[in-house]
């Protein structure tokens, strides 16, 4: 189960500003041409990340193995870079991460 703890910790490690309440995890679904490929090879191409919001800017962290529920209503959060633009896909909620749904409307709060 991941949890905000795990995200403070592995930043205040790289030495990268956290904001706590201010983490939401998104993913990143791959390209149509995968999903032609069939279910395994769409499964291993989804990329999670946790996401923290801070004063500082936005910290993006690779995840693995993470599960989300995808019946639910998502939002989708883009962030654009001098190198392009990422897009994510945020659930309401997220499997194994309680912390996740009420992070994401302080959040969506502060906009």
């Amino acid at each position: 189960m991941l949890k905000e703890q795990g995200i403070r910790e592995y930043l205040n490690k790289k030495d990268i500003a956290f904001n706590e309440n201010s983490s939401i995890i998104g993913v990143i679904f791959p390209s149509k041409f995968t999903y032609a490929l069939g279910p395994i090879a769409t499964a291993l191409s989804m990329q999670y990340y946790a996401i923290n919001f801070s004063d500082s800017g936005i910290a993006i962290i690779g995840l693995n193995n993470v599960t989300g529920n995808k019946k639910l209503m998502s939002y989708e959060l883009e962030i654009s870079t001098s190198k392009g633009t990422l897009a994510f896909k945020v659930n309401k909620t997220m499997v194994g991460a309680s912390w996740h749904k009420e992070n994401l409307a302080t959040i969506l709060k502060s906009l």
